[in-house]
Order: structure tokens, then sequence, then C-alpha cells
């Protein structure tokens, strides 16, 4: 990491200040533009007087509760908006031109945060041509790289922001990255489970723990549920999680079938439960929430779907899409809870990743998630480490100079690029 900070990245800075330009009229424009529709001047920097002046001014309903202005909120509000086109909202808005206002004040969020954390710093720190960031290896529970000064970390992949690296004279960039890895560990985790196995967990009643439960029949905070009638505080009951009736994430990456989309496995299921506006995009997004512990309200929030879909989506992933995830999810919760056989990576207070880190957590949602995305990191580490030792044993003059996510960028003089060297990398 300290030899990646030192070599840093090469930036264009004449784009770098173009695109900063460019991006900032475009925040003008859109500014201005959510300011004719909404007919007053939006507080943009100050949240609670945007959700003021959206809920209490304008009267835009309310979405579970939630009066405030975060992203995932207002695409919920612009959903239940759409539901009634033409109608005159209490504050004499209509829900028209509600819709159109939440698009835009989202726009307007996304083209700046790209301005400040992207285009901005690019072209202040690539003033001399070349950027060095900090790298942060331990921040995140996961321990995944994060980065800062600037954040060359989340550079998405669509856009502008990547065409602005570029690499020294007589030098090309090579970017490698590995393929459907967070997905592949999940596969080797699922793999663990004893096909027989089969184990009980019971909800317990958190309205017991505390007295105050109301149900019919007496219990304790320990004690099974189905005396419990107060089923808004008891959750489901009696479950079993069985065998899934099919593996085929696991058998599909073991195959070794190149073709093979494990995206695909959760498109198909969507269309064969009705809905059939699920595209691979949308797949693959849904995928990944709900393998890092996202729950039917937040997949609906981030995927701007109706609460009922969300629901839906979030059961067919785990009962359809992969089951064989859904046991590993659940099998890490129960072992939390002192309850199941012990494997090699589930212990009683932690989860052991693939290559020996500790996790200790309470969560089993949140265990998948960190189970396979801090093993990602392990594996990444290796590959830095391991094509590291290799370009120096074989003489090769491939510098790292970034690691993305589960992308490890690589400069090199453009007469040393060797498919034979790239193959071994």
């Amino acid at each position: 990491a300290i030899e990646m900070e030192r070599r840093g990245i090469g930036v264009d800075p004449v784009g770098a200040r173009n695109a900063a330009k460019a991006s900032e009229e475009e925040v003008g424009v859109l500014l201005r533009s959510a300011n004719d529709v909404a007919g007053h001047l939006l507080p943009m920097g100050n949240g609670d007087a945007l959700a003021d002046l959206l809920y209490a001014t304008l009267g835009l309903p309310i979405y579970a509760g939630n009066r405030n202005t975060r992203a995932a909120t207002l695409k919920q509000v612009r959903q239940m908006l759409l539901k009634v086109p033409g109608t005159q909202l209490p504050g004499g808005f209509s829900a028209d031109n509600a819709a159109t206002l939440i698009d835009l004040i989202l726009d307007y969020r996304r083209a700046e945060k790209e301005l400040t954390s992207f285009y901005r710093p690019l072209a202040l720190f690539g003033a001399s041509h070349r950027v060095h960031t900090i790298l942060r290896t331990l921040q995140a529970k996961t321990t995944r790289y994060s980065s800062s000064k600037p954040n060359v970390q989340q550079a998405p992949r669509a856009g502008n922001v990547r065409r602005l690296f570029q690499p020294r004279d007589g030098h090309v960039l090579l970017l490698l990255d590995y393929s459907q890895q967070e997905l592949r560990v999940a596969s080797h985790y699922a793999q663990a489970i004893p096909a027989t196995f089969d184990w009980r967990f019971t909800w317990r009643c958190t309205m017991a723990k505390r007295g105050t439960c109301k149900g019919k029949a007496p219990h304790g905070p320990k004690d099974d549920l189905d005396a419990c009638k107060q089923v808004t505080h008891v959750g489901y009951q009696n479950q079993k999680s069985h065998a899934p009736r099919h593996m085929g994430l696991v058998e599909g990456f073991l195959s070794g079938d190149r073709a093979f989309d494990p995206h695909q496995s959760m498109v198909t299921a969507c269309h064969a439960q009705g809905y059939g506006h699920v595209d691979r995009a949308l797949g693959k997004t849904a995928n990944f929430l709900l393998l890092y512990g996202g729950g039917p309200r937040k997949l609906s929030e981030s995927l701007d779907l109706t609460e009922a879909d969300g629901r839906s989506i979030h059961s067919i992933f785990w009962d359809e899409a992969y089951p064989e995830l859904g046991r590993v999810r659940d099998f890490i919760g129960e072992r939390l809870r002192n309850a199941g056989p012990k494997l090699r990576f589930s212990h009683e207070h932690h989860i052991t990743t693939l290559h020996g880190g500790r996790i200790h957590l309470d969560d089993g949602y949140h265990g998948l998630n960190y189970l396979v995305q801090r093993s990602s990191r392990e594996i990444l580490n290796r590959a830095i480490t391991a094509t590291a030792a290799y370009c120096h044993d074989q003489g090769v003059p491939y510098e790292q100079i970034l690691p993305i996510h589960d992308e490890l960028m690589f400069e090199l003089p453009a007469d040393s690029l060797d498919e034979t060297v790239v193959r071994q990398l």
C-alpha cells in the first residue's frame, strides 16, 4: 500500500479542470430548475430545512413516518406520487410537479457528489499530473481498501471519472480484476454446510424479555412462543432450513463454464414469479444488495420499487434463486445463538474468514456480508503480494498503482506489454 501511495496515479489536469467546469454548470442548471419547479429557493445544504419545505410547505406525502430527505426515502415518496398523477397535494402543489422535483433533487445530489468527490479534487491534486491518494487498509470492519485525498476508490466504472486517469508518456494502464469474486466466495462457504444439515430456530419475544408482553398465555423470554398471541412482537416461529432444492450457483462455478452468468439465475427466478421487468442490471444490483445484508425495505428503496415488490424479490433471492446462500446466512445466525454444529468458519462468538481472520458480530445477515467481503479482501491482498513478487523475480517492469474493489491497476511501458505475462498475473 505504501509503494502504491508513493507511485501515485497519473491524472489529466486539463481534462479534470474541464470536467469540473462542466459539472459545475450541470449542478447550477439542476439547482435552478429545481427552484423553478418548487417556486422556492431550496436549501440543498440543510437537510432539516429541505424536509420542512418539502413536507410542511409543499405538502409531499410522508413515507413510513420518515420525514427526511434521504435518497431512499425520496424515491419511495416519488413512487407514492406516481400512483396518483394529477392529484393536488395539501400544500397546493401537484403530484406530477412533486415527482419532477424529486427527480431534480436526486440528479442535483448525484452531480454535486461527482463534482465535490472527484472532479474538483482531481483538478486540484492533479495539477502536478500525479495523484498520491491515501490508502486506508483497516478502517472498515471488512478491511476493504478505502482512500482519501482524493477518494479514487469510489471512482465509478461508468461515466467520465476513470477516463481522467492516464499513464506517463510511453506507458499504458493495465486493469486486472476477479470475475464474480464475491459470489464465488459465498459459494465456497455454501459448500461447507452439509447437504443433510437441518436445524430449528425459534424467535424470542422481546416484549416478554422486558416483561411487557400482553399475550394471552404467560411465557418467559427464553420460552418457545407457541402460546404467545402477540404476533407483531413474535416474528416467525418454528422455521426450518432444509437442504436447498438446487445449488445452481455452486454447480455453475464448479462446471468451469465461462458462459455461466450467476446473475441470470436471479433474472430467471424473477421472471418465473411474474416480474418480467427485472433485467440483468437490476438483478445484479439486487444480488449484491441482499448478499451484503439488505432487507426488503432497503431493496425497495434502493431500486425504486414498491414495498410489495421489494418483499417478493427479497424472498425470490433467498428461496428461489440462491437457496444455498440463504443457508449460509441462517447458519451463521444459528451459530451465533449457540445452536447447530460448529464448522470451520463459524464459532460461538465469531466467524473465521477464508485465511483465518476473525470477525466478531451478532447478526446473521451482516455475518454473511462481512464473511464474503473480508475473505475477498484477503484474496486481493494475496494477489497484490504474489504479483509484486512475480514482477520483481521476473524483472517485469509492471508497477502496481491502485487497488479498486476487486481490481488491481498496473502501469507499465507500452513496449513491455506481453500477453503471457498478463495471463500469469
